[in-house]
């Protein structure tokens, strides 16, 4: 028998292929090992461009994540997704999703758009703070739609009818398409911007719950919510949005699928047609008006509408998909589902209000807000500033000496994030001038022609919205001088020999000068601000200079003065007396000339006391003698006889000391 041959492209290929699909229809699927938790597919025979769930039942009510992998094992490569059921619920996407894959409540895994490569084991691993982590595996046969379907009836389709309101959508307007009687027992529906299940059409997903979760898909253009009933809700609209969409209604019993076109008409048009609702003028308020890093902001709209069914914000001037943070649902109960742009730190609140806690500097930027609302849509951009607490700047260099005329240039370091970067010397502020220039950041200061004036303290200030700093100084001292000098007192000077003379130097200079004196041209060798001397000698006599030098400027100014010297020299003292001995001779005969004249005096006294007085008669004086028996008559007083009467027993006597003192 001969070779067959065999072409590229050829029959056999299609034989083969079909025999292939064939064959994995037929082919029981590997043994799974027994596990605690069994996985049910919704459908049970899956086939190409339809959908499926993979729900295990039962799991463990308290159950914190479930994480589902396209392997036999928890290879973080084949990661699909983690869910967390919150509330709010979470998905969080792994390496392995195609964005064609959501989870919803109970852990189940919805795949919709499905192809043959789909096939293949899944294991979901489930975590519980009160029983073991469960992990289990099962095996997902896609097959081709067709042989799928003959070989495994597939559950029974649904007639589905979709409804626009209103019929007729405008630019700017608004839509709802509502599929009519959906399932009661509907697991998800996936709306798709085309007449195919296309996983790059796809809009959105919408599991019921409870709660009920809406999963952005890639066509989803953030203007898309869908609601209870699978309805899809488009804001916002455009010319661009007509086109053909489709519903993917999954349910154990009775999933659907349909396509329905939407056409937008022009505003005019429309606008007989049926009334576009009101757009309403939105604000935002930022709660604290000038956040702070690692602090938390709130953005709230002002008075959203009372019917608002959500509202979506995004990290951008846009309503970019890929900018979106998250979409929140008032409910009841309020539902938040995160996006791509969501970090974790992004919670929604009631009214729309977006809150961020542990603010970054990279957050800073426009935030845009989407509310949805059967009767008036809002669309509003407002700018979100994150400052830093500013750290202390530095001034260098921290002090600089610069020549009178000169130049010096200054840097502040300080943060990047400054808003107001100012200069001060000695507190006040400066402003540009033909000397003084600034970079543009205002960050280095360069003054040329240098004055006194500009000598001091400078430092840099800056400010943001929440800090204000200021550096330590830096000293700037201006060298210049000495101009001129001069000697006090000024000459000239006439001098006695032996008299103390001070002369003083005086010159401005920055730094302090040094001093020479000079004597006839001769150094003197003393270098003081002043020169104190006593002339013994006519050599001391002559041109007395003094020479300020500043070693920085290198500038040397000079003085003079005349002096002349007159008189003797003073006589020396005897030899072998010391002037102590001399002293004391001195003192002695002072204190000797001073006893004699006390004792010259006393005498003096007494002597004129005891003379009588010219022309005075002496006072007799009397005393009481005892009286004598058979004497005869008073015996009259001593000289000279007095013609005054006698009187008995009255005898005169001698005077006392006393009455000499009374004289």
């Amino acid at each position: 028998m001969g070779r067959i041959p065999h072409r590229p492209g050829g029959p056999w290929t299609g034989i083969f292929l079909a025999a292939s699909i064939l064959g994995s229809c037929l082919q029981p699927a590997p043994a799974q090992t027994p596990t605690p938790v069994t996985i049910v597919l919704t459908p049970p025979s899956p086939a190409v461009g339809g959908g499926v769930s993979l729900a295990p039942p039962n799991p463990p009510q308290d159950f914190t994540s479930c994480s589902w992998y396209r392997s036999a094992t928890a290879d973080g490569n084949s990661q699909i997704l983690t869910y967390n059921p919150g509330p709010p619920p979470v998905q969080t996407n792994g390496l392995a999703h195609t964005g064609r894959e959501t989870a919803g409540p109970d852990c189940a895994l919805h795949i919709a758009g499905l192809t043959l490569n789909d096939t293949g084991s899944y294991m979901v691993q489930i975590q519980s703070p009160t029983s073991p982590a469960v992990t289990t595996t099962v095996h997902l046969p896609v097959s081709a739609s067709v042989l799928g379907s003959c070989l495994q009836p597939a559950p029974a389709q649904t007639l589905v009818t979709i409804v626009l309101t209103p019929p007729s959508p405008a630019v700017g307007g608004g839509v709802s398409l509502a599929p009519q009687k959906p399932p009661q027992d509907l697991l998800s529906c996936s709306w798709y911007r085309s007449a195919t299940t296309d996983p790059s059409s796809r809009i959105l997903t919408y599991f019921p719950g409870p709660p009920p979760v809406q999963t952005p898909g890639p066509a989803h253009t953030g203007r898309e919510t869908a609601g209870p009933g699978c309805a899809l809700h488009i804001a916002g609209l455009r010319l661009n949005d007509t086109g053909k969409y489709t519903v993917d209604i999954q349910s154990p019993t009775s999933p659907g699928l349909r396509t329905v076109h939407l056409l937008v008409s022009a505003s005019v048009l429309g606008s007989c047609l049926q009334p576009a609702p009101a757009q309403t003028p939105v604000t935002i308020v930022l709660t604290p008006p000038s956040p702070a890093v690692g602090g938390g902001v709130t953005l709230a709209p002002q008075k959203p509408p009372q019917d608002f069914t959500s509202c979506i914000w995004y990290q951008s001037a846009t309503t970019d998909p890929s900018s979106r943070i998250l979409t929140y649902f008032p409910g009841p109960p309020p539902v938040q589902n995160n996006d791509l742009a969501h970090t974790g730190r992004e919670t929604a609140g009631p009214d729309c209000a977006l809150h961020i806690a542990g603010l970054r500097l990279n957050d800073t930027g426009k935030y845009t807000v989407d509310i949805q609302s059967p009767t008036s849509s809002g669309l509003r951009t407002v700018h979100l500033p994150v400052s830093e607490m500013l750290p202390k700047p530095t001034v260098t260099p921290n002090q600089a000496q610069v020549l009178e005329n000169g130049t010096f240039t200054l840097t502040c370091n300080s943060s990047p994030h400054a808003d107001t970067l100012l200069w001060l010397r000695d507190g006040a502020s400066l402003a540009p001038s033909d000397r003084l220039g600034l970079s543009p950041d205002n960050r280095t200061l360069t003054v040329s022609g240098v004055t006194r004036g500009d000598a001091g303290a400078y430092q840099c200030e800056v400010r943001n919205p929440v800090s204000t700093e200021r550096s330590e100084p830096s000293n700037v001292t201006v060298a210049y001088g000495p101009d001129s000098a001069r000697i006090d007192p000024p000459g000239p000077i006439d001098l006695t020999l032996g008299s103390l003379l001070t002369l003083s130097c005086v010159a401005d200079s920055v730094p302090a000068p040094s001093y020479r004196w000079v004597l006839n041209g001769t150094d003197t060798n003393e270098t003081g601000t002043s020169l104190t001397f006593n002339p013994t000698t006519l050599a001391h006599q002559g041109t007395y200079e003094c020479q300020a030098h500043n070693p920085i400027t290198n500038r040397t100014a000079r003085a003079s003065v005349a002096v002349r010297v007159t008189g003797t020299a003073p006589v020396a003292p005897r030899p072998g007396l010391s002037a102590g001995a001399v002293a004391g001779i001195v003192i002695g005969l002072l204190a000797g000339a001073a006893l004699v004249g006390v004792g010259a005096y006393f005498l003096y006294s007494r002597c004129w006391n005891e003379t009588p007085k010219e022309n005075e008669a002496p006072v007799p004086v009397y005393e009481n003698l005892p009286p004598t028996v058979g004497t005869g008559p008073v015996a009259q007083p001593r000289s000279p006889p007095d013609p005054s009467p006698t009187y008995q027993t009255l005898q005169p006597r001698q005077r006392d000391v006393y009455e000499e003192l009374k004289k």
